[in-house]
């Protein structure tokens, strides 16, 4: 359910709707992190910095593509 939608959302910022596609990714980065889905929230918080980039907020965009990275690292020493 969440792989689609996320797909969903990333649909969206394609389609140049990054506005519609902010809710949807700032709750699948709280679930991602609530279920411990590292891969989940990571991506999450990527595709939610780009909408907001797109949609020039850039303040907004660097927080959450900082969250995203650093939720890789959280990955990265699962998988060590």
């Amino acid at each position: 359910i969440n792989a689609g939608r996320y797909n969903l959302a990333i649909n969206a910022i394609r389609a140049g709707r990054d506005a519609d596609a902010l809710g949807e990714l700032r709750a699948l980065a709280d679930e991602g992190r609530a279920l411990e889905d590292w891969d989940l929230a990571a991506g999450a918080f990527d595709a939610l910095g780009t909408a907001l980039m797109n949609l020039r907020r850039w303040r907004e965009s660097a927080a959450a593509l900082r969250e995203g990275l650093g939720l890789v690292g959280t990955l990265l020493l699962k998988d060590s």
